[in-house]
């Protein structure tokens, strides 16, 4: 019986597909020694199983259908799609024992995760980054949540109520670790939601459920160092349909080696410089951050 499991959900557009076939180049690249996938099962949920068959990835994959009934019922009463991912998790937790690591299909491994599948088998609850503390108003979205919770606290979940501290820090959820077992906590995170979201419409109310319940349970541990999660770089699907259609007739081996010409940090640092230094008549006209897309063929020669 696999021991660690990686899960991602990615359905819908092909934009998303590309995303986690890039995030699985990247885990490949980083263990690309067998012995280190052992023990290491990796779970799809997508309404596209043939679209990643047909990329031939050569890692440990399980894939779950999402069809629209399941989306639709994960969406809930509440038509929320990131529930989708409390209830992904929970049918997980159901089917498989051990370590389960869940991301994001933006994202891509800087090193391998031997050691975040270490702390969650020691029963550490990962995230991915700290976002701040909800009560400090760090961004506009924080200062609407910190309003809100002062205004409606104690929340009434079920038959209890709950004093939500507005000392909460929040954390990134596009990565999360903990063990199957923590089923209960996972509730926990759905009811918060449903009961939430209808009384603040935010796409954040998930995050925030996994961050407060999580949090309450024990220290919250980052994953940051191994994993990027380039949430604030849409931009990059633009880069991914070019990089995939130039080498959609090469082999698992070759994506893998050429993934090396995608190097999401700079394009990530060129989009903060972009910004940084926009002409005031440029954000009068909204200009936007566009990456170049290279000629493949020439950074192909030059690898």
């Amino acid at each position: 019986m696999q021991r660690n499991h990686i899960v991602f959900q990615s359905y819908g557009s092909e934009a998303n597909l590309q995303e986690c076939l890039f995030a699985l180049i990247s885990l490949a690249k980083i263990t690309s020694n067998t012995d280190k996938l052992s023990g290491l099962q990796i779970h799809i949920y997508t309404d596209q199983k043939i679209w990643f068959t047909a990329n031939q990835i050569a890692l440990p994959i399980s894939y779950h259908n999402l069809d629209e009934i399941t989306l639709k019922k994960w969406r809930g009463d509440i038509d929320f799609v990131h529930r989708i991912k409390i209830e992904l998790l929970r049918n997980l937790a159901t089917q498989v024992e051990g370590n389960i690591l869940y991301l994001d299909s933006d994202i891509c491994f800087l090193k391998p995760v031997n050691d975040l599948f270490e702390k969650i088998e020691m029963g550490h609850l990962l995230m991915h980054v700290s976002e701040g503390i909800v009560s400090e108003e760090g961004n506009p979205i924080l200062k609407k949540l910190n309003r809100f919770l002062k205004n409606n606290n104690p929340i009434k979940i079920k038959a209890s109520t709950e004093q939500v501290s507005t000392n909460t820090m929040m954390w990134n959820a596009g990565v999360l670790g903990l063990q199957s077992s923590r089923k209960l906590l996972l509730d926990e995170v759905l009811v918060f939601t449903d009961t939430v979201f209808p009384m603040f419409p935010k796409h954040i109310v998930e995050q925030f459920a996994f961050s407060y319940y999580l949090g309450k349970t024990s220290q919250i541990h980052s994953t940051g160092a191994a994993i990027l999660h380039y949430w604030n770089l849409k931009e990059l699907r633009q880069y991914l349909a070019s990089f995939f259609n130039y080498c959609a007739k090469r082999s698992w081996e070759e994506k893998m080696y050429l993934a090396d010409m995608i190097q999401v940090q700079i394009l990530i640092q060129e989009k903060l410089s972009f910004y940084r230094n926009r002409s005031v008549l440029d954000k009068v006209r909204g200009k936007h951050y566009e990456p170049i897309i290279p000629d493949w063929h020439v950074l192909e020669k030059q690898l």
